[in-house]
Formats: C-alpha cells, structure tokens, sequence
C-alpha cells in the first residue's frame, strides 16, 4: 500500500531524515489501517527509534495501564491505546479484544516523555521518526539524472534501474558500460519522475526530490 510521510527534519550530511507519517500527524485515526513499512534497499530505521502498537476497535472499555488516544470512527468517538511492541502480550494481552492492530515506528525520546506525562499519544505521532538512507543508492540516483535518466525500480527483482532516453534502463547511468534492457522500461512522460534539472542544486527540496526518486510506493512531503 501507498503511504504518505511529512519531512520534519533533513540532515544531508548524516544521510538522516525525520518524518511523520501523514496519516497519523493529522488525526490518530488514519483513513486505512496499514503497518509502517519501508523500501528496505534505500531506507532503514535508526537507533533512535522504536516500534510502537496503536490497537483500534477495542471492545473493552478500559484497559487497565495502557496510554489512551481518542478517535472518530463511523459516527462514534472510540479509545484506543498505544503501547510498546516489546511489551504485547506479557501482562495484558489487548489485541484478544482489539479488532485492529497497527505498528508504528516512534522515536525513543519521545516514549520517554510519554512515559514521564510530558506528551500524548497524539504528540508522539506527531514527533515522527528517523530513517537513515544508503549512500550508494543516492550515488547512483545522482549519476543517472545528471546521465540524463530517470532514477526507479525495476519491478522483477526490485532493484535500482536508471532509465534512458534509449528506452532501456540501466543498472547506474544512461552512460553505464553495462548493457541496457527494455523490460520494465516507464514511460518517459511518467510524471513521477521529474526531469533533470529538479535535482540539480543544493536546496534540501532539491535533495527531497532526489530521495523520491529512489522509491516507488513511498511519498515525502515537504
């Protein structure tokens, strides 16, 4: 499933970012119920984060020790509850009387005010988490839009694919020795990929704009 993330914070020289997911910054409640999932190849969470369960459709009315968030459902206002992932299971099993359960990455210093009653639930989701990205792959992105090609996936074995004004894509750059292929070839008018000059700058939209070249079903907002 598509999801959506809002940049918090980009640090280019650490090859971090912090982000929010959309759903989730706007209402606790997001419109469809998927677990946080990342384009592993590219992305991966950091040290500071952790794995949070926001449990939905709870039939019990009150769940002794779990932090509570309120959320608008089909005409009813229900509770749901927000616990560790490490934590589910041990002391109280919520999910035998929760219809829904979601993962969410959070980050740790934020389960800690949390914790203290500092933040709600709300504030956590609100404060995001962190990704680090490879380098190699940013390399690779950048070679090809400045080669002239347009940076994306191929969809067989899901790796990086540079594709070229010749119509074959390319494992680095439109320049690459390697021989090219036509499979998985996008359509060059695919409005996903802009054209080079986007990239091109040291503006931290610029370097957003790089990053969502790098994966299909993974969209950052400004």
């Amino acid at each position: 499933m598509s999801q959506r993330f809002r940049v918090l914070e980009l640090d280019q020289a650490a090859r971090t970012l912090n982000l929010a997911i959309t759903d989730l910054s706007d209402s606790s409640c997001p419109d469809k119920f998927s677990n946080t999932s990342l384009d592993s190849i590219t992305f991966s969470f950091t040290a500071k984060d952790r794995m949070a369960a926001l449990l939905y459709e709870c039939y019990q009315t009150k769940h002794l020790g779990l932090m509570s968030f309120s959320y608008d459902g089909s005409n009813f206002s229900r509770s749901g509850y927000f616990m560790m992932e490490a934590d589910l299971g041990y002391e109280f099993p919520p999910r035998l009387s929760c219809g829904v359960t979601v993962f969410v990455p959070v980050m740790e210093k934020a389960v800690g005010k949390l914790m203290s009653k500092e933040v709600d639930v709300e504030e956590v989701l609100d404060e995001g988490f962190e990704v680090s990205w490879s380098s190699i792959e940013e390399e690779k992105c950048r070679d090809c839009i400045v080669s002239g090609g347009k940076c994306g996936r191929s969809t067989t074995v899901y790796e990086f694919s540079c594709f070229c004004p010749d119509y074959k894509a390319y494992a680095w750059s439109c320049s690459s020795s390697t021989t090219g292929t036509t499979q998985d070839m996008v359509p060059a008018s695919d409005p996903v990929y802009p054209a080079p000059s986007d990239a091109a700058g040291d503006s931290s939209g610029a370097y957003i704009s790089l990053l969502c070249h790098l994966v299909g079903n993974f969209h950052i907002e400004a």
